[in-house]
């Protein structure tokens, strides 16, 4: 995870391993040590979105995408809509995004939408970056990542 904490540029870690290999558990621990404060503590704010979720590929922005959590209580959705507000002022660079089973995503919105351009750097481009995926899916990543595992 150097390139996420040393870099001055944003990382992009790319973790690609057979079905099975830990990828999910391996970002759920890298999640877990953030909120310990053990690493990755230059980022304010870690989100772990898991790829393969029906709801979370239907949303077209992060605060479509952070609503998702709030379940109708109105004053978290005030401060998921503050949250996203930040993000976007500073270009992420607070922010680090934990992107599991890019495999799982669907193909026809891998070239557009969301999750595209956030990878292209075209949103939140001052983000860091660990995304999970099957080798098969992950081929247009690899170039882009500072890292692969």
């Amino acid at each position: 995870l150097a390139p996420l904490e040393n870099n001055t540029k944003p990382g992009f870690v790319l973790i690609e391993g057979a079905p099975g290999i830990g990828k999910t558990v391996l970002l759920k621990e890298i999640a877990h040590q953030w909120s310990k404060n053990k690493i990755l503590t230059k980022f304010e704010l870690v989100l772990l979105l898991y790829l393969r979720n029906p709801i979370l590929q239907k949303a077209t922005s992060i605060s479509d995408r952070l609503q998702l959590f709030c379940k109708g209580d109105e004053e978290a959705t005030e401060i998921t809509k503050a949250c996203a507000k930040y993000m976007f002022a500073n270009g992420g660079r607070s922010l680090a995004l934990l992107l599991d089973g890019y495999d799982e995503y669907p193909e026809e919105l891998r070239d557009s939408g969301l999750i595209a351009d956030i990878l292209n750097r075209q949103v939140l481009p001052h983000c860091g970056l660990v995304v999970s995926s099957r080798p098969h899916a992950s081929q247009n990543l690899r170039q882009q990542a500072n890292v692969r595992v």
